[in-house]
């Protein structure tokens, strides 16, 4: 192939695809009806370097058919090696694809194109927002993700453009990766890189770099990015607006990281890990591409399934537990100590739910204050039931009054003792640190019962918005619907009115043919004719035939070979016996008996005729005169203008009505857009907003739990300052 090849546009070879019988070789695709758009023409997917059609076969098995747009040098040898390696490996990861050399037909050149396997998934950024508030799926997705890039990095080969758009989730969760133009296998080495790949996936330093660890960089942005996802799924809605070809990170972050909005919102996080995360960010992208460190399964978060982060949604999974691997800690580790002693507020806004876990209990506050009035009153208590029992012995007190004074003795005591309990420091404080638990509850009740409504108003949004989209989309569905049933009955009735014309046009050219023919006809018989008539009987000697013969038939008419058509027989009975006489059949009508002529007579002069005939027929035109033949095109020439303009006012009428439907169609599909459109802005403010206030929210519900798990450690250090345990204090010592 010539270095300099010119490619067809994706709008040729979509041309080209309308008959797929015809611009293809492999039998599969030739057999196979390509997927159309509104229009009724195969729909592509475009690219920088390539289309992409999909095509149905028979037996209901995809193809996506890649076209080429742009020459690319060794492309054939590139495919073949990658083929090759790829046959050797069996991944999940894997899409089974065929370079066809002479793959279609455009313009009538054979040009090759790429024969894939139809993946039926869904692509990166929409399995991402699908399942933005679900950090377990996150981590899960991370997981394979890293066991995918491992696989890679085991079989010597680098995908050359890992990014959103070549990374699919199959239904079952696995990975596919698509679009290997850029693949290095070994065997490729001499050829070089022929792309650089995304430029939100790749470093500043890649150049021509072409090695199996091409692909370091790009997974660890793609990597950290779902990583940072599964702890603030905010992110997603801070650092991205609609349409943005990247995750969370962008090349000019990789040309500035001191500019850059995603590294100082990581940099800025309360959360820990993600501030951990913000420095394992920084140290890659400033780390030389010959030392970047692979991206290993180990490396991937466990997500955890049995703790929710405080304030969490129902069945989100745990943001802040999914454990991140111990390089990110240590990364961190300046930013993530606890910090000595136990203040009696929280240091940050959202220490952490799990710290309150951990926090080491206090020492138990026991009884410190005096205990001498207790003492005296409990030494009054005693010496009065001693009094009360000696008095009942001497007989000073009765022996029934004696229990009695002694029971008033206890009680006066035990009240006594609870109004000095009540009004030791101990209890006092005790009281105080119960009071502030209560508050604390209290407080960490309302601000969970504040996330719970903001919640649960973040999910009826995304359900009203669902709800909303989905009306809309439906409306715009039936839309296309109707406009393309109003384009096809357009089509039909223009169908069946050129259907007519053409009718009438093939009448009229078979009318036009046959006057044409019976005119030549009539020509040749008039030339026929005066070449008969030119010869007289008995001009030519005839066997059997004299002069006299001669007259008879002059005397029926018969003077030219011209006056007679034909001879034939008939039988004459007379008596026993039968003969034939002979007819002479005459131009002008009817059949006559000549004297004298008998039937080898009769055949002779029909012979004669036949010969002349026959010279005549040899002689005769062939084609009319030109002022004749101009003279019947031109009688027909008037009719056949006149359907041609009837056929073009009705493909002109059917254009303009057809105009016009896409026009209505497309103001009312315009419509509907920005009605979708707003519909979407509406609720991206309003989901910004209200996930501003969960934040801000969950950091409170955070705060509020740190402090709650404060004032119950506080409290719990007063667990022994009870009445009993005063009096056994009073009472033992």
């Amino acid at each position: 192939m010539s270095k300099f090849v010119q490619f067809p546009s994706g709008a040729q070879y979509r041309e080209a695809l309308q008959n797929p019988s015809f611009c293809f070789q492999d039998p599969v695709l030739r057999g196979g009806t390509p997927v159309l758009d509104p229009l009724g023409l195969p729909r592509p997917i475009s690219g920088n370097f390539a289309s992409v059609f999909n095509i149905a076969a028979h037996d209901g098995q995809r193809w996506a058919v890649k076209c080429f747009t742009h020459y690319a040098e060794d492309q054939e040898r590139r495919y073949a090696a990658i083929s090759h390696h790829l046959a050797q490996l069996s991944y999940p990861w894997q899409v089974s694809f065929q370079f066809l050399h002479s793959g279609i037909l455009v313009q009538g050149k054979w040009l090759p194109v790429l024969k894939m396997e139809w993946i039926q998934a869904t692509d990166l950024l929409r399995f991402i927002e699908a399942h933005l508030w679900e950090p377990v799926v996150l981590a899960g997705l991370a997981r394979r993700f890293a066991d995918m890039v491992a696989e890679l990095a085991a079989a010597g080969i680098a995908h050359g453009d890992l990014q959103h758009g070549n990374i699919l989730v199959a239904p079952d969760g696995r990975l596919r990766l698509i679009d290997y133009d850029g693949m290095f296998v070994p065997g490729l080495e001499l050829l070089g890189a022929n792309e650089k790949g995304h430029a939100n996936y790749q470093s500043p330093a890649r150049l021509n770099q072409w090695r199996a660890d091409l692909d370091r960089f790009s997974a660890w942005v793609i990597y950290l990015s779902l990583v940072a996802l599964t702890l603030d799924p905010t992110l997603w809605g801070r650092l991205r607006a609609d349409g943005d070809e990247c995750l969370l990170f962008r090349g000019d972050d990789y040309l500035d990281p001191a500019s850059s909005q995603a590294l100082l919102a990581l940099q800025t996080s309360s959360n820990d890990q993600l501030r951990a995360l913000a420095s394992v960010v920084e140290r890659l992208w400033s780390t030389d591409l010959q030392s970047l460190p692979p991206l290993r399964p180990q490396d991937a978060p466990v997500p955890a399934t049995t703790s929710t982060m405080a304030g969490a949604a129902p069945g989100t999974g745990a943001p802040t537990s999914a454990g991140l691997p111990s390089w990110v800690a240590e990364a961190g580790a300046a930013s993530t100590m606890p910090p000595t002693g136990l203040p009696a507020e929280p240091i940050a806004a959202n220490p952490g739910a799990w710290l309150s876990g951990h926090l080491s209990p206090l020492p138990q506050v026991r009884f410190t204050s005096s205990a001498a009035t207790a003492r005296l009153a409990a030494a009054v208590m005693l010496l009065a039931v001693a009094a009360a029992l000696a008095g009942s012995f001497t007989g000073a007190l009765p022996a029934v009054a004696a229990p009695a004074y002694a029971a008033v003795g206890v009680v006066l005591f035990l009240l006594i003792e609870t109004l000095l309990y009540q009004r030791t420091p101990e209890r006092q404080a005790r009281f105080e640190k119960h009071a502030l638990f209560g508050k604390r509850q209290g407080d960490f009740k309302t601000v969970q019962r504040k996330l719970d409504k903001l919640i649960q108003d973040r999910q009826r949004l995304d359900a009203n918005e669902r709800r909303d989209c989905e009306r809309v989309t439906k409306h715009r569905d039936e839309a296309g619907r109707d406009e393309q049933s109003e384009l096809g009955k357009i089509t039909a009735g223009l169908r069946i009115w050129i259907d007519k014309l053409t009718a009438e046009q093939q009448s009229l050219q078979a009318a036009e043919s046959r006057e044409r023919g019976n005119a030549l006809r009539l020509l040749q018989d008039q030339h026929v004719q005066a070449q008969l008539a030119a010869h007289r009987v008995g001009s030519r000697k005839l066997v059997g035939i004299g002069d006299k013969l001669i007259s008879n038939l002059n005397r029926y008419g018969i003077r030219t070979a011209a006056d007679f058509t034909s001879v034939s027989m008939s039988q004459s009975y007379s008596g026993r016996y039968t003969r034939e006489v002979a007819y002479i059949h005459r131009r002008t009508g009817g059949s006559v008996h000549v004297e004298g002529i008998g039937p080898e007579k009769a055949w002779t002069l029909d012979q004669w005729r036949r010969s002349l005939e026959s010279q005549a027929r040899a002689s005769q035109p062939t084609r009319l005169p030109a002022l004749q033949d101009r003279s019947i095109v031109l009688k027909y020439a008037g009719r056949r203008q006149s359907l041609a303009n009837q056929e073009q006012i009705a493909r002109a009428d059917a254009a303009r009505r057809s105009s016009e439907v896409r026009q209505k169609w497309q103001t009312t599909q315009a419509q509907l857009l920005r009605e979708l459109q707003a519909i979407r802005q509406q609720a991206a403010q309003s989901r910004a907003a209200l996930d501003g206030q969960i934040v801000e929210a969950r950091k409170e519900a955070s705060a509020a739990d740190w402090r709650l798990a404060l004032a119950r450690r506080e409290l719990d250090a007063y667990a022994r300052v009870r009445y009993r345990n005063y009096l056994k204090r009073i009472l033992v010592g």
